[in-house]
């Protein structure tokens, strides 16, 4: 559509170039170097510069407010100009709630009514909404709590709402009451109401009327027959529509989470699927993780008011598993229901094999899911575990050929097992005339059966995940990266902004990991050796037992001290706890064969230490 008030005509024309410049000039100047890389975004990270501009702009909002008051004709052009720029809109038309104290005061007293002033981050979230509904392409948001994206997404809605003819939204929340109750500002839809009753009269569609066209449930354009709907996630979402875009909000908490995002797939191109993490067994973290959705990343360092001093005082007001899920976008270790909420990404690692010490297999015995782990105690008294083998619908004696033979081709044919077990496998069953354990003596394997009690051996394992190692530099393991989406193809900002060493020392999710160099800050002078921990888990060959830890072995609730029967997470835990209360009899071998095999590996570290110091010492590197 044509601007019916070209600028030769309008008298008004400088006032509505300066506020639809005035959006782009501040989004360029977030880039440009000042003089001592004083940046414009490190300026705003000041609360009293961020203040003096919301001020500002609430000011010339009353400007605009007291023109629009009286002519018509202004708010034509300031509709045009919004029509072609979202940013434009929201710097003038958008407003937020929140009754935290804030400067914006009347009579003295601070009111929760404030402009939605965006931060840079927030600016180029709503492109990238906007962007994602104008396009017809899927987006996934996965987010730290208090970020502001249930006000912009709202807010985008309602301005496609507004200005672009031929749009239906769907707004999705757990329950009806979540995504609509009037009054309740909670809500998604009454956001968008609250916004609607903040704007000029003039910048309304022509004959709106809250009484007949906003409903429960339902917003209703007269002039372009927009509408906006709330629906709660039933088995029946998003069924029986078409819609420009789908929001399908705090998506990992659904409970009819596969039909709703198949059925919204086929009503609408734009499904924007947003959520903080719930764990890994849910359809929003397989979407987040498929490399099959856009991937947007709001996490909270990109805030400009929250740092890492923030940060730690969110921890000491939150427990582990919500500083996990609220703050640190972590999908493995958000579940208060956890067993081992020790179990942290520095215990995955890339583990070596050696060969001058035995390797333990522990055996836990499942009808048609049996389960061994290979597990060694290194040198240096860690605890590593080498390899999974996880059965699927196979008999025990089938199983346990596999294991003998994969475990000669992975250890070599000189390699040295002991092998533990449940000790139920000496119960006969009705499905066999032999014992789990005379199946496998047959085969010459000969376990000893682990009698220990649940609840100890799950503690023993957990003072082990908390416990470390002095180990030498170059044995120091590097991070994982596991359960942070490598490889992943993400959108997102501020990557240099991100926490790194405060995330790292509570081993929590970071899903941004930036580790500090080996040995930084536990380097002990002279020795050139590091702590590490105790307990490893070789990130490639044992995937089970790592989802097992972060949460698949769990509680049945948060509040209960039985154990949730979820196969095979249970029967690789089991395993493990056998081969930890076990492990004090894996001593390190004590033979002169096996000294002098250590004698000799700790001579070669030796003379490589000698050439790194020779070199930093007369090279410089």
């Amino acid at each position: 559509m044509s601007n019916p008030y070209p600028p030769e005509n309008n008298p008004y024309v400088h006032l509505a170039s300066f506020c639809r410049n005035a959006v782009w000039q501040e989004m360029d100047a977030i880039n440009d170097t000042l003089p001592e890389e004083m940046n414009y975004l490190a300026r705003l990270q000041s609360p009293t510069a961020w203040d003096a501009r919301r001020e500002a702009i609430a000011q010339e909002r009353i400007q605009l407010y007291e023109r629009l008051k009286t002519d018509d004709a202004f708010a034509e052009l300031l509709k045009h100009d919004c029509r072609n720029n979202i940013l434009l809109w929201f710097r003038y038309f958008a407003w937020t709630f929140d009754p935290r104290p804030n400067p914006f005061k009347q009579n003295g007293r601070s009111i929760g009514r404030v402009p939605f002033v965006l931060y840079p981050f927030q600016m180029e979230t709503v492109l990238r909404l906007n962007e994602a509904i104008e396009n017809g392409e899927d987006l996934l948001v996965e987010k730290s709590r208090d970020m502001g994206l249930s006000w912009l997404i709202c807010l985008v809605f309602e301005y496609r709402w507004l200005f672009h003819s031929g749009q239906q939204f769907l707004i999705g929340s757990r329950n009806f009451g979540s995504a609509d109750t009037k009054g309740d500002l909670a809500t998604l839809m009454e956001k968008c109401r609250f916004n609607l009753r903040e704007q000029p009269s003039n910048m309304l569609p022509a004959g709106f009327d809250f009484r007949k066209h906003d409903v429960s449930g339902r917003l209703m354009n007269p002039q372009n027959g927009n509408t906006i709907i709330a629906e709660a996630a039933t088995e029946n979402f998003a069924r029986g529509g078409r819609y420009t875009a789908v929001l399908l909000d705090e998506f990992a908490f659904w409970a009819w989470a596969d039909g709703a995002y198949a059925a919204a797939g086929q009503s609408s191109l734009c499904r924007l699927v947003v959520s903080t993490p719930n764990g890994r067994k849910n359809r929003f973290a397989l979407e987040r993780f498929s490399e099959m959705t856009a991937v947007l990343t709001l996490h909270w360092s990109l805030h400009p008011f929250k740092d890492r001093v923030w940060y730690e005082t969110q921890k000491k007001r939150l427990l582990k598993h919500e500083v996990a899920r609220e703050l640190d976008i972590s999908y493995e270790y958000c579940n208060r229901d956890r067993v081992y909420e020790e179990f942290t990404a520095q215990h995955i690692a890339k583990v070596d094999y050696n060969p001058d010490l035995e390797v333990l297999r522990s055996w836990d015995f499942g009808y048609h899911t049996p389960v061994v782990l290979a597990l060694q105690r290194d040198e240096w008294g860690r605890v590593v575990v080498l390899k999974e083998w996880v059965g699927q619908r196979v008999v025990l004696k089938k199983f346990a050929q596999q294991v003998k033979d994969e475990s000669i081709a992975l250890f070599g044919a000189n390699a040295r097992f002991r092998d533990v077990c449940d000790p139920a496998g000496h119960q006969h069953n009705d499905k066999s005339e032999e014992t789990s354990i005379e199946v496998l003596k047959h085969m010459g394997i000969h376990p000893v059966g682990v009698r220990c009690g649940v609840v100890a051996s799950i503690d023993k394992l957990r003072h082990l995940m908390i416990e470390e190692r002095d180990v030498p530099l170059a044995l120091e393991p590097s991070p994982s990266g596991r359960g942070q989406g490598e490889g992943h193809d993400q959108l997102q900002w501020g990557e240099s902004l991100l926490p790194t060493s405060s995330l790292r020392e509570e081993g929590q999710g970071n899903p941004h990991p930036n580790p500090l160099p080996k040995g930084e800050g536990v380097r002990q002078e002279g020795s050139h050796m590091v702590k590490s921990p105790a307990f490893l888990v070789d990130r490639e060959q044992c995937p089970t037992l790592i989802d097992a830890l972060q949460g698949g072995y769990r509680y049945v609730s948060p509040d209960s001290e039985e154990l949730a029967q979820v196969h095979p997470y249970e029967d690789v835990a089991d395993a493990l706890r056998y081969a930890v209360w076990d492990i004090g009899k894996l001593l390190v071998d004590s033979s002169d064969w096996a000294k002098e095999k250590r004698k000799e590996r700790h001579q070669q570290w030796l003379a490589l230490e000698r050439l790194r110091q020779y070199n930093q010492r007369r090279l410089g590197y």
